[in-house]
């Protein structure tokens, strides 16, 4: 009877040293990826109300163990994490473009870059009007023939492209409202940045690039002016918007308080709101911090769908640095375009 029981635990103690060697080797054989975002968050759980448990810089490279959802679950440090996948590349993520696409540059110096990575070395700088074949993507880049005949890649957000899913936006009246103007300056930071001047700016390039998708945009403002809010929202019905945006940028007591913030009023247009919210996280480095009902005039009295974003703070000088560059608007005219898209697609 003792030998029996000596057996069992035996077996039993066996039981585990199998299973710790066969999650060794599913480790050692985990495939590996590389971030292509900056600061991405490494979260508890596959979740973006998860705990955050530290942030990773582009071009690391991370063992990837399981994927759920769209989420990928990594090794950190001794423990295991969550990442989203939209920011990392695997040889899986490298993929053919179909024929007869091209990606259009829209600003002059645009960097066209030997891999697909800020970090990687420029090859040639891209002038206005110029087009390039696409020959492939690799997450958020873009792989693109050059006229001598080499590769290079450019990056999604600073650059236009035919994409199947742009005739979605095609005939769509979207009504864009560049927040406060005239004698109404909003928030400032401490760089001297004025918000009517960052939301006029970031209005006229999303305008660009939703006109470019085949939307009609109207503004319900195109110069620094005082627009009252009652006007605002008039735009919107009176011209069927499909979707009326508002652009802010934020403000708060502490420097500390950082990231952007989508608003809805009306519960019809919380679907809107989530799918420009999920844009903006997909193109935007800095945190989410979600969507929200807000009671503002120019969404509660609107009767079209209607949000309201925050794009930032002004208040936090580093946020505040990056919004008044080129890129970060570039990054949030894209990830509202993607929403946009998103949103009429479903």
């Amino acid at each position: 009877m003792e030998n029996k029981r000596l057996g069992i635990l035996f077996i039993f103690l066996m039981s585990f040293v199998v299973m710790g060697v066969q999650e060794h080797q599913a480790f050692a054989h985990s495939q590996t990826g590389t971030i292509t975002g900056d600061r991405v968050n490494v979260r508890e759980s596959p979740s973006l109300t998860a705990s955050v448990l530290g942030q990773i810089s582009m071009g690391e490279r991370i063992d990837i163990l399981s994927s759920q959802n769209g989420w990928i679950r990594i090794a950190y440090g001794n423990e295991t994490a969550w990442v989203s996948g939209q920011y990392i590349r695997t040889g899986k993520n490298e993929r053919p473009a179909s024929s007869n696409q091209f990606v259009h540059i829209q600003t002059e110096g645009t960097n066209l870059r030997s891999g697909p990575s800020t970090s990687s070395a420029v090859v040639v700088k891209g002038s206005v009007g110029e087009r390039y074949p696409i020959v492939g993507r690799s997450g958020d880049w873009i792989k693109i023939r050059l006229a001598s005949g080499n590769e290079a890649y450019v990056a999604d957000w600073v650059v236009s492209s035919a994409k199947a899913v742009a005739s979605t936006l095609q005939g769509k009246v979207i009504v864009l409202d560049p927040g406060h103007g005239g004698v109404d300056g909003g928030t400032s930071g401490s760089l001297g940045t004025i918000e009517k001047n960052v939301t006029l700016q970031t209005a006229k390039r999303l305008s660009d690039e939703l006109t470019r998708s085949g939307a009609t945009v109207i503004l319900t403002r195109s110069d620094d002016q005082f627009v009252p809010l009652p006007a605002r929202t008039e735009d919107a019905q009176q011209h069927g918007a499909d979707a009326f945006i508002s652009l802010h940028y934020d403000g708060a007591h502490s420097q500390k308080a950082a990231g952007f913030t989508t608003y809805y009023y009306h519960s019809g247009h919380k679907q809107l709101a989530r799918s420009v919210n999920q844009g903006l996280y997909g193109t935007l480095s800095s945190s989410n911090r979600g969507i929200k009902t807000g009671d503002y005039f120019v969404l509660r009295e609107n009767h079209r769908p209607a949000i309201l974003l925050e794009l930032g703070y002004l208040t936090n000088p580093n946020e505040e640095s990056s919004i008044v560059s080129a890129a970060y608007q570039a990054k949030a005219a894209a990830g509202i375009r993607d929403g946009l898209l998103s949103y009429f697609t479903y």
